[in-house]
């Protein structure tokens, strides 16, 4: 159903005319866009052609490679191990101690973060691996320390 404003909206008792916000606009979907399953028991999916294919949120080392993923706010290997949670911008272990910051997708050790311990959580359960990614992301030097080899070391 289609609502056509009026040519003149009145003025309001400040002397000012009223703006409408213009009616959405919806623009058709091309066949050739995917369709993302936020969540659910098998995590994030894209459907091409017909099939589900995981799509993963990598972490990367500070050198471009891919280390491990992210479901939900918990942090894997590439092997499906849980390792630790994001909390904000901070990075921790499972067991509450700070390892550093997400930044970028790399978790990082920062001179302006705020490390402080956090009450531990339960281990969420293995996630199924994850391929690793075929290409290396580009690398620019930021000049932060990478923290995600301390993350394993509480796994």
């Amino acid at each position: 159903m289609r609502v056509d404003l009026p040519a003149y909206i009145p003025l309001t008792a400040s002397g000012k005319q009223v703006a409408a916000a213009p009616p959405a606009r919806r623009f058709p979907r091309s066949a050739s866009c995917f369709r993302f399953n936020r969540g659910g028991r098998r995590g994030a999916a894209a459907r091409v052609s017909g099939d589900y294919r995981p799509v993963a949120m990598y972490v990367y080392s500070t050198d471009g490679d891919p280390v491990g993923f992210v479901f939900e706010t918990n942090i894997y290997d590439l092997k499906g191990v849980p390792l630790g949670r994001i909390v904000g911008c901070r990075v921790h272990r499972f067991d509450g101690t700070y390892v550093g910051e997400w930044f970028r997708d790399m978790v990082v050790r920062r001179p302006q973060g705020r490390p402080r311990l956090i009450p531990p959580a339960p281990m969420p359960p293995r996630r199924p691996p994850m391929p690793a990614s075929y290409r290396l992301r580009a690398v620019v030097d930021y000049g932060y320390q990478d923290a995600f080899p301390s993350l394993r070391e509480g796994a």
